[in-house]
């Protein structure tokens, strides 16, 4: 009788844990075995007695400090994360979309601007001093500001009371912003299906869709644009990438030539050569001495009138840059009204002032200016043909970095200063109002 000997090899699966020391931590919430050598709940300073009352709070610092010491062997290790740096991506916009749906961003953003020094340049736990632009950054005080408002708005509720309110909404806007998220953005396998090379010139129907691109991840989505020969610069967004390269794709399918969009400002006629003027930002440059914003000689507003494309009467009040022309009081000191000067892109929306550089304001001819958007809901710059028109439909842009960037926003120097606001019809007295942010 013969035997047959059958040899199996016991296959042991590769753990994700295994692969990275932050995962058990991180996916898991285990944090056994693990130790936290410096964080607060170890300094003498505080007593059993603190450490008692704060322990849920202590607790919570420490798994983060022991988080972050494993994430950093990772780093130190050149752990491939896989898709983690995507799920990150996702989970970073669902943060500022939780804290926009309840309105704490705003609050965050008043915060900050009234943020005095002493608290941007403050003493750490350790008590050492912040240092480097990151750290004393708004956009990091604004995640230092969510990280609170989640603990104390949201986790706390929470503990006290499974049922409550605000863990029933969150929840609530979980489901609802999580079941729209596609599941290809995040897959560790992603279908590859080979495109049309985006740099062929061949027709539309050759190239990816509008739902394909929406449908890739974002870094492929960038090589694309990179072939093209498209500027990423004015894309914050997935959704922005994917506009661009419907528009680029349109302008490779007309026949339209790449290098003439990159002669000009993008959104207008205005050559990218074209040199700077004057900056009106200039801190060494000041305002006229009969019209500095002091009470005596308060800034003169001006009216400019206009007509939008739908043949509708229109009237802005402007508050003068340091560089504008000065006009008789109340008059717009422009010579000749400009046509609108702005060109739409190739997806039919049109740039708004708000998301020009300072280069390409100073290039189309900025004095300083600045008249209040109703849809940005602050002061933009005007420039005389750049202004929005209601019947236009303009792309979205980063107004947070506009306002750092003091192009959106009533300069700091401005702030609580007169103006003089002429009578439109002038049938009664100048108004003597103090500029607010």
């Amino acid at each position: 009788m013969t035997t047959k000997l059958f040899l199996y090899r016991n296959l042991k699966p590769i753990l994700p844990e295994e692969m990275s020391a932050s995962y058990r931590l991180v996916m898991n919430r285990d944090f056994t075995g693990v130790v936290d050598d410096y964080s607060l709940k170890n300094y003498d300073m505080i007593t059993p007695d603190q450490k008692k009352e704060h322990e849920v709070y202590l607790n919570t610092i420490s798994n983060i400090n022991m988080t972050r010491d494993r994430m950093d062997e990772d780093e130190d290790s050149k752990v491939s994360l896989t898709n983690w740096t995507q799920v990150g991506c996702i989970f970073n916009e669902f943060i500022r979309a939780l804290m926009k749906e309840f309105g704490w961003d705003r609050v965050v953003q008043q915060l900050i601007w009234k943020c005095p020094d002493n608290v941007r340049h403050g003493q750490r736990s350790n008590g050492s001093r912040t240092h480097g632009q990151f750290e004393v950054s708004d956009v990091n005080l604004e995640y230092q500001a969510y990280s609170q408002i989640i603990y104390s708005q949201i986790l706390h509720p929470i503990d006290q009371d499974p049922n409550c309110t605000i863990g029933k909404q969150c929840a609530d806007f979980m489901k609802k912003y999580f079941a729209t998220i596609d599941e290809k953005t995040y897959s560790f396998f992603i279908d590859d299906a080979p495109h049309s090379s985006p740099s062929s010139t061949s027709k539309s129907k050759d190239s990816p869709t509008i739902e394909e691109l929406q449908a890739m991840s974002v870094s492929k989505l960038k090589k694309m644009a990179k072939e093209l020969q498209l500027d990423l610069s004015e894309c914050f967004e997935k959704r922005d990438i994917v506009e661009l390269l419907v528009s680029g794709a349109t302008c490779l399918n007309s026949n339209v030539e790449i290098d003439d969009y990159d002669r000009y400002i993008r959104g207008t006629r205005v050559p990218k050569s074209t040199p700077e003027g004057a900056n009106p930002l200039d801190m060494d440059i000041h305002y006229p001495h009969e019209s500095n914003g002091t009470p005596n000689a308060p800034f003169q507003a001006f009216s400019m009138y206009k007509y939008t494309k739908t043949k509708e009467a229109k009237v802005r009040i402007v508050k003068p840059g340091k560089l504008t022309p000065i006009g008789h009081l109340g008059d717009c000191p422009y010579d000749h009204a400009k046509s609108p000067q702005l060109v739409p892109l190739s997806i039919g929306k049109y740039r708004h002032i708000g998301s020009f550089s300072l280069k390409e304001l100073r290039q189309i001819g900025w004095d300083g200016a600045m008249y209040n958007s109703v849809s940005v809901g602050t002061w933009v710059p005007l420039v005389d043909g750049y202004e929005s028109d209601n019947s236009d439909r303009y792309e979205p842009f980063d107004q947070r970095k506009a306002r750092r960037e003091r192009i959106i926003g009533l300069p700091v120097e401005d702030i609580e200063k007169y103006m003089l606001i002429h009578d439109i019809d002038e049938s009664g007295e100048p108004s003597l109002v103090q500029l607010r942010k």
